[in-house]
């Protein structure tokens, strides 16, 4: 079986209600969610978040796209 591929969806600022932060994504992240490879399986790993510590050493993640 093949591993989905891993996504970060990554905001580079801290979530604030009146400005961009991770939710406002979620038209991007909705159609990645819904393929599906072959064999019926999800064909991304989504990980959405707002900025964390995580950029200092995205080199070093396990995410194929960034």
């Amino acid at each position: 079986m093949a591993k989905s591929t891993k996504i970060l969806l990554q905001t580079t600022i801290s979530r604030t209600d009146d400005d961009w932060h991770i939710g406002r994504f979620s038209l991007l992240r909705a159609p990645l969610e819904y393929l599906k490879e072959e064999s019926g399986n999800p064909a991304f790993e989504i990980v959405a978040r707002d900025r964390d510590l995580v950029l200092n050493k995205l080199d070093e993640s396990d995410f194929e796209e960034r």
